[in-house]
């Protein structure tokens, strides 16, 4: 790509000249070929217009305001070409950069161009999209008008918003959130030198002391209570992701789909992994090792997570039901043959992911009166429970300290004691029992071809024959 700043030749009736931006790319005659001039607004006489330089002359009228948005033009097309020669713009974001309507007028089109083109997940421009839409809606401001950076970093406006959102019942937390990602849009928009001066926010903003709503602990007898409620397949397939995820340490929902046989591993793999993680596994177990999806992208240590028969048997349960019950949308869904994938899906394609999970989330609900990630909060009050340090629930959760780390000069002791105390979580929940539950409700129910060992040789077979013959809305078999 070529950019040039140029004089367009024909003279207005003003009698000046227009500067403009002449962008090229591609070879002539081929489809992919751009040819576009782009014009700033900056009008000049051409007979006081140092050409070879690119200035005004001393002798035009208000050369040094001409000058100095000359030199602005130039600094957008040097970052627009650098930019675009390293790959983090193509050719639409150059002619929107050097428009300058991102800067100017929108920050939709921002986060519809550059957002959506360069963040590495969609979720983020899911969430910055939504944030948007709540900032016109708490504003009183129609889905349809465009903000401007401006705007969107206004002292007074941003009071606004937030005064009027709590008004009309938004957490304070959910408030705070909303800022943090107006800032990381602003920046974000900064850093990549669509505005020109890095916004400020002044810190009264957020607001203070906002307390998280508590979340309510699941005693394992509400639970078992729970169980004998089930009257759908459904109905037990949402408890099955509830206690999986409590028994894999807090997990949530986007892990759960993440997670994969090839995350397996035990001590016999050693030759297999070069980074010595199998020394911390014990003989006769299996072990995800797996990065939380919440801490992507941040600095932490991967989670080494035990897997015992009653895990697996989870598993089971939930990879032979929800080939059934999800078989017409197994392609979309990606259901493979991996023992360990109930989902195969992208997490990071926000309606995919709502298509796999909102319904038991809803089902959960229901059923225990709390949402999934309480098994988290329950997984880590029961080992309060049982007196367990702070220190070592953090490395339960996956919350890693290295400052903790640096105390141990045996981390295979580390982790044999995190083993040690993962399995005491469980006994103490009654885990063994709530699974053997569970496989039972799904024969109580007519299911029994869930919860039968017997070892499938072909998912999608398997999938089609009895999507055929169960009732996804009640406990009964079709008949």
């Amino acid at each position: 790509m070529i950019i040039a700043l140029k004089i367009d030749k024909n003279v207005k009736k003003s009698g000046l000249n227009s500067i403009y931006f002449n962008v090229s790319h591609g070879k002539s005659g081929q489809i992919s070929q751009v040819r576009k001039r782009v014009y700033p607004n900056l009008e000049v006489s051409i007979k006081q217009f140092d050409l070879k330089n690119f200035r005004a002359k001393s002798s035009h009228s208000n050369y040094q305001i001409i000058n100095n948005r000359i030199d602005e033009l130039k600094a957008l097309q040097s970052v627009s070409q650098t930019k675009f020669d390293a790959g983090q713009y193509n050719t639409e974001q150059v002619l929107l950069h050097l428009k300058g309507e991102a800067d100017i007028e929108s920050v939709d089109s921002y986060i519809e161009t550059f957002i959506k083109n360069q963040k590495a997940k969609k979720t983020t421009y899911t969430d910055y999209k939504y944030t948007l839409s709540a900032f016109k809606k708490h504003l009183g401001w129609g889905k349809d008008r465009t903000v401007t950076f401006n705007e969107f970093t206004n002292y007074s406006l941003l009071v606004n918003f937030k005064n009027n959102a709590l008004e009309s019942g938004v957490r304070e937390t959910s408030v705070n959130s909303y800022f943090k990602k107006i800032k990381a849009i602003s920046y974000d928009a900064y850093d990549n030198q669509v505005i020109f001066e890095r916004p400020y926010f002044n810190k009264r903003l957020s607001i203070k002391g906002a307390r998280r709503k508590d979340i309510i602990t699941l005693d394992k007898d509400k639970f078992k209570e729970a169980i004998n409620k089930t009257k759908s397949i459904y109905e037990i397939q949402a408890l099955c992701f509830y206690l999986l995820m409590f028994t894999t340490r807090g997990m949530y929902f986007a892990d759960l789909v993440k997670f994969k046989s090839k995350k397996l591993r035990n001590d016999t793999d050693d030759d297999e992994y070069d980074d010595n993680l199998s020394k911390f596994c014990q003989d006769g177990y299996d072990y995800i090792i797996h990065n939380r999806s919440k801490n992507e992208g941040r600095s932490s240590d991967r989670m080494i997570i035990r897997i015992d028969n009653n895990t697996m048997n989870l598993f089971m349960l939930l990879k032979r039901s929800v080939w059934c019950t999800h078989y017409d949308r197994h392609e979309k869904l990606g259901l493979n043959e991996d023992p360990l994938s109930i989902f195969g899906h992208d997490v990071d394609d926000v309606s995919t992911h709502k298509m796999a999970c909102d319904v038991y989330q809803k089902k959960i609900k229901e059923l225990l009166e709390v949402p999934f990630k309480s098994a988290r909060s329950t997984f880590n009050n029961y080992a309060r429970k049982l007196k367990i340090s702070e220190d070592m629930r953090n490395i339960l959760l996956g919350h890693v300290n290295t400052n903790i780390i640096k105390h141990y000069d045996d981390l295979s002791f580390l982790e044999d004691e995190v083993h040690k105390l993962h399995v005491k979580i469980l006994k103490e929940y009654g885990v063994p029992s709530l699974v053997k539950l569970l496989e039972n409700q799904f024969a109580k129910l007519g299911l029994e071809f869930i919860n039968n060992k017997d070892i499938v040789l072909e998912w999608k077979g398997f999938g089609k024959h009895y999507s055929k013959l169960i009732s996804k809305r009640s406990s009964l078999l079709k008949r």
